[in-house]
């Protein structure tokens, strides 16, 4: 999103508008290393688990091979690393991005 600053442009004597964007920080993502199961332990984050899943549930409709479950598991596993930055998601979390 662009702020409009006012600035006296000295060239030409008169006020202009000016459109600045706004640097935001973007969240720095994290690798994700563990999940908490549904026992409330914790695991071994596994992205490979994400992508046989994915995977199994394509062929099961008919509507992904292995390469398009791959490309969404690595897109869950960006959105969960985003998203858990303070601590591990749980397998219900995974199970819903």
């Amino acid at each position: 999103m662009a702020d409009i600053v006012t600035a006296n442009h000295k060239m030409l004597g008169e006020n202009v508008m000016i459109a600045v964007e706004e640097q935001r920080e973007a969240p720095v993502a994290a690798p994700l290393e563990s999940v908490v199961k549904r026992d409330g332990s914790r695991a071994p984050f596994d992205a490979r688990k994400i992508t046989r899943a994915i995977e199994a549930a394509g062929r099961a409709t008919g509507e992904l091979d292995a390469s398009d479950a791959a490309l969404v598991a690595g897109a869950v596993v960006r959105r969960l690393e985003l998203e858990c930055l303070r601590e591990p998601p749980a397998i219900e979390r995974v199970q819903d991005v």
